[in-house]
Protein backbone atom coordinates (compact mmCIF):
# COMPACT_ATOMS: atom_id res chain seq x y z
CA UNK A 1 0.00 0.00 0.00
CA UNK A 2 1.45 2.94 -0.95
CA UNK A 3 0.03 6.16 1.70
CA UNK A 4 0.88 8.90 -0.25
CA UNK A 5 -1.65 7.98 -2.51
CA UNK A 6 -4.12 7.11 -0.28
CA UNK A 7 -3.30 10.63 1.12
CA UNK A 8 -3.42 12.52 -1.20
CA UNK A 9 -6.60 10.67 -2.75
CA UNK A 10 -8.71 11.36 0.15
CA UNK A 11 -7.21 14.93 1.41
CA UNK A 12 -8.82 14.64 4.96
CA UNK A 13 -9.15 17.58 7.17
CA UNK A 14 -7.98 15.29 10.29
CA UNK A 15 -5.84 11.92 11.17
CA UNK A 16 -5.72 10.20 13.60
CA UNK A 17 -2.71 7.81 14.30
CA UNK A 18 -1.99 5.04 16.46
CA UNK A 19 1.19 5.40 18.08
CA UNK A 20 2.93 1.85 18.65
CA UNK A 21 5.69 0.44 20.51
CA UNK A 22 7.74 2.26 17.51
CA UNK A 23 7.44 5.37 17.00
CA UNK A 24 9.54 5.51 13.82
CA UNK A 25 6.43 4.43 11.98
CA UNK A 26 4.20 7.35 12.87
CA UNK A 27 6.87 9.59 12.89
CA UNK A 28 7.42 9.33 9.29
CA UNK A 29 3.54 8.86 8.51
CA UNK A 30 3.02 12.01 10.85
CA UNK A 31 6.25 13.56 8.38
CA UNK A 32 4.50 12.45 5.18
CA UNK A 33 1.03 13.77 5.87
CA UNK A 34 2.73 17.08 7.19
CA UNK A 35 4.63 17.32 4.01
CA UNK A 36 1.69 16.28 1.32
CA UNK A 37 -1.21 18.37 3.46
CA UNK A 38 0.13 20.91 5.60
CA UNK A 39 -3.17 21.99 6.80
CA UNK A 40 -4.47 18.57 7.50
CA UNK A 41 -4.99 17.89 11.61
CA UNK A 42 -2.84 15.18 13.17
CA UNK A 43 -3.67 13.60 16.79
CA UNK A 44 -1.71 10.70 17.91
CA UNK A 45 -3.58 8.26 19.53
CA UNK A 46 -2.11 5.74 22.36
CA UNK A 47 -2.33 4.48 25.32
CA UNK A 48 1.44 5.75 26.82
CA UNK A 49 1.81 7.43 29.70
CA UNK A 50 3.88 10.06 28.17
CA UNK A 51 2.06 10.83 24.97
CA UNK A 52 1.00 14.23 26.80
CA UNK A 53 4.92 14.88 26.93
CA UNK A 54 6.17 13.34 23.17
CA UNK A 55 2.94 14.14 20.78
CA UNK A 56 4.36 17.44 19.51
CA UNK A 57 8.11 15.78 19.30
CA UNK A 58 6.46 13.42 16.90
CA UNK A 59 4.84 16.11 14.99
CA UNK A 60 1.36 15.94 15.74
CA UNK A 61 -1.49 18.78 16.55
CA UNK A 62 -2.72 17.13 19.61
CA UNK A 63 -3.26 14.03 21.14
CA UNK A 64 -5.76 11.35 22.35
CA UNK A 65 -5.31 9.13 25.53
CA UNK A 66 -6.53 5.82 25.91
CA UNK A 67 -8.74 4.92 26.68
CA UNK A 68 -10.48 7.72 25.91
CA UNK A 69 -13.44 10.22 26.52
CA UNK A 70 -15.73 10.40 24.15
CA UNK A 71 -16.99 13.82 24.53
CA UNK A 72 -13.10 14.64 24.24
CA UNK A 73 -13.04 12.73 20.78
CA UNK A 74 -15.82 14.75 19.74
CA UNK A 75 -14.67 17.98 20.25
CA UNK A 76 -11.40 17.23 19.00
CA UNK A 77 -13.24 16.28 15.88
CA UNK A 78 -15.17 19.35 15.70
CA UNK A 79 -11.89 21.44 16.32
CA UNK A 80 -11.26 20.52 12.66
Amino acid sequence: MDPSSKITSFKPDLVILDLFQDYLRPLALSRLIRSLLPSTGLIASSCNPDISQIFKKLGFDDYLSKPFDIDHLINLVNSY
